[in-house]
């Protein structure tokens, strides 16, 4: 379950304006953060100039990487030709388009995550955390301790975060319903889970704008923000 879109609408609600961008389609079987962000009633942007007028308004936006690179976009479509990622991927996910002065991302081989630190250094982004995300995505694994590698003002350095859950074998969940996100959000469905991935994927996000200085300090302000959340704002699409 994409619960790090949760974590993206809560940390929009406390002021900060937040921009993703992606892409969908290229494996079966999988849920991807446009059909994630629709379900939330978030509106998918068609182009950069779309996008940056809508984060006048809000702190939120979508926009599909075809609108900012159909070649791109393209290439990583050959996935499902070619059985295997590219560098592609790589480049997508390096791409800054709107110039925001952090960027968080997740990958899914930890072998990758020293390519995007130091890339993020040579091309000068000012700050980046990146870790190994659930699937890939920007999305803390709170049943496993991670290595969060990160780049300010073009000094490198490597962060540890403990495991949050005692349980190392607890797994995602096998529920892809997407309606359980509109569930977890308004506070029906408690989800021991879901509440670790979202907190500590805030945690991360807040450390990396400079928000909180230590780890216990980014989760203390991650839980305030999680429990102070609007569960009647961003949920407009799923009934």
């Amino acid at each position: 379950m994409p619960w790090f879109a949760l974590a993206a609408l809560a940390l929009s609600q406390s002021g900060v304006k937040i921009f993703i961008h992606g892409i969908e389609g290229h494996t079966a079987g999988r849920i991807y953060a446009e059909q994630t962000f629709a379900s939330l009633g978030l509106h998918i942007e068609n182009g950069l100039l779309e996008a940056s007028e809508t984060l006048k308004v809000s702190n939120i936006c979508y926009l599909p990487l075809k609108h900012i690179s159909t070649a791109l976009s393209d290439l990583i479509d050959l996935k499902s030709v070619l059985g295997l990622r590219s560098p592609a991927h790589t480049i997508a996910r390096m791409l800054n388009p709107l110039r925001a002065p952090h960027v968080l991302q997740g990958v899914f081989h930890p072998g990758f995550n020293s390519v995007h630190q130091k890339a993020a250094a040579l091309i000068q982004q000012p700050h980046l955390s990146v870790f190994r995300g659930e699937g890939g995505e920007i999305e803390r694994r709170p049943q496993k301790s991670i290595k969060v590698m990160s780049v300010h003002d073009s000094n490198l350095s490597t962060e540890y975060w403990p495991a949050i859950i005692d349980d190392p074998h607890q797994t995602t969940d096998e529920n892809m319903d997407l309606g359980r996100l509109k569930s977890v959000w308004q506070g029906d469905e408690a989800s021991s889970y879901a509440t670790a991935a979202i907190i500590g994927t805030l945690a991360i996000a807040l450390k990396l704008m400079g928000k909180a200085q230590t780890q216990s300090e980014a989760y203390k302000i991650a839980n305030e923000i999680w429990d102070n959340r609007d569960q009647k704002y961003g949920i407009k699409a799923i009934q």
